[in-house]
């Protein structure tokens, strides 16, 4: 009996920590002002996936995008979906050229753009998320040094 209450109370316990817990989703996104006031206000890194219905690799990578915007590890970055023929404005001006495409914003400025959809999209988003918001003190830590170089006189001698 004890037991059972036990098994019980941690079943619910469970429930309600699943419960309060809000995943991350992706936001389908259309036109410059809503990109302008869920990408570029944004406080979180955001991740901004083009794609098309018509591409097939953009198919194929929209059930990973959304179970990796679902994923606990990605609660802070914020996921969105455009579709490319319905936000051309959009797409022009950053330059999207080929599909899928995936633009990386930080602080409302694009850090890095990446195309092409990858089996590895998790680390794909994860590394590139983590270098456009690694400190520049993290970010010259990581830097391998740089090869010694030698002035013209000294290769002579």
């Amino acid at each position: 009996m004890l037991i059972k209450v036990i098994s019980t109370s941690l079943a619910f316990c469970l429930l309600f920590l699943v419960s309060t817990y809000t995943f991350a989703e992706v936001k389908n996104v259309l036109g410059t002002e809503q990109f302008n006031d869920v990408v570029l206000k944004s406080s979180n890194p955001v991740v901004v996936k083009f794609g098309a219905p018509w591409c097939p690799a953009c198919v194929r990578s929209k059930g990973p995008f959304e179970k990796i915007s679902n994923d606990p590890e990605f609660a802070t970055i914020t996921f969105v979906e455009m579709d490319f023929d319905k936000n051309s404005a959009v797409a022009q001006q950053y330059d999207v050229q080929s599909l899928p495409t995936f633009l990386y914003f930080s602080n409302g400025k694009l850090a890095a753009t990446k195309t092409g959809f990858s089996e590895n999209l998790k680390n794909e988003i994860a590394n590139t998320v983590a270098s456009i918001t690694a400190t520049p003190e993290k970010k010259s830590e990581e830097a391998p040094a740089a090869a010694p170089t030698s002035s013209p006189e000294e290769v002579k001698s």
